[in-house]
Order: C-alpha cells, then structure tokens, then sequence
C-alpha cells in the first residue's frame, strides 16, 4: 500500500475500505484542510482596521474602537503648579527612627564603572530611615 492511511482512520477499517472511497475520503480531507486556511486567512482579515493595517479609516467597521482625540495644550506645564501644597509625607524625628542607613552608590551612574568607598562622593548621599 503505497498511499498514507489518514489520522481518524485504523489501518485495519482503512484495508477494508473499497479504493473509490479511499479516494473520496481523502480529496475531503484535502479540501478541509483548504478550506481551513481560507478560514484563517478570512478571519484575519476580518479582524483588521484602520489601526492594524493599511487601510484608510473610512473602511473600518461601525464597531471599531473611535480614534484617539488629540490632546489639547492648555498652556501649563506636567505636574504640580507653583503655588500647588506640597503632597510628601513628613519626617519622623530622629528620636523616633530605630536606625539610619547611608545607601552608598557602588557603581557610577553614567559609565557603570566601579566606585571606591575611599573616593569622596561629590553628591548626595541618600539616607533612608527606618
């Protein structure tokens, strides 16, 4: 037998089976197997907007998410205003702190070379409180 037997088929029904039924079996089963890629390439079709693809917005259907309005300059700049109350939470007193914690950069920021902690450091050295 020179012919592949098909996945849902057992060799034993697939040698009883007449061979123009072999034949019509397998031509459907080639044309499911073509009619599946249609299937997918449609779908993907289906699924494609203005936003995904090249095409024109006017094309996209009803129910596709409206665009993005622009965004209006209203002459201020990000975050807090002057004049804005400040939002930070106080510091505790340092009666009030079990210990403090010099947290020392061990490489430098810029070119991530290493830091000697003999090297006086010309920054701020950040000081977190616990």
């Amino acid at each position: 037998m020179d012919e592949e037997i098909p996945p849902l088929v057992s060799a034993a029904d697939w040698a009883k089976t007449p061979p123009e039924v072999r034949q019509a079996f397998l031509s459907l089963v080639d044309l499911v197997r073509e009619l599946s890629a249609q299937v997918q390439d449609l779908r993907a079709r289906l699924n494609q907007t203005s936003h995904n693809s090249s095409k024109p917005p006017s094309s996209d259907p009803p129910s596709a998410p409206p665009p993005p309005t622009p965004r209006v300059a209203r002459g201020r700049k990000r975050g807090g205003q002057p004049g804005h109350a400040d939002q930070q939470r106080p510091l505790l007193p340092e009666e009030q702190l079990d210990s403090i914690v010099a947290l020392r950069p061990t490489t430098c920021w810029h070119c991530q070379a290493g830091l000697s902690a003999a090297l006086p450091l010309t920054g701020p050295i950040w000081v977190y409180q616990i």
